[in-house]
């Protein structure tokens, strides 16, 4: 099974392929109160807007050219 990244992860990763929290946003098509209500724990991320955040992030590694292992570094 995969390990559900936080939203902390999540943010480090996004930073890690030049992505601010605005951008990652924008990128995975989601209201920037939405990261702000999972980072307060009002809310828990579904599966649908997770998948969507993670496939941003990594769009946009593809796009930059960069590895999975530069991009966690």
């Amino acid at each position: 099974m995969m390990k559900v990244p936080n939203i902390n992860e999540i943010e480090a990763l996004a930073a890690s392929v030049g992505l601010s929290r605005a951008a990652l946003c924008r990128e995975a098509q989601i209201a920037p109160s939405t990261l702000t209500r999972w980072k307060s724990q009002q809310t828990l991320p579904s599966t649908r807007v997770l998948g969507r955040v993670m496939d941003a992030i990594e769009r946009v590694r593809i796009k930059n050219n960069l590895s999975r292992k530069e991009a966690a570094t």
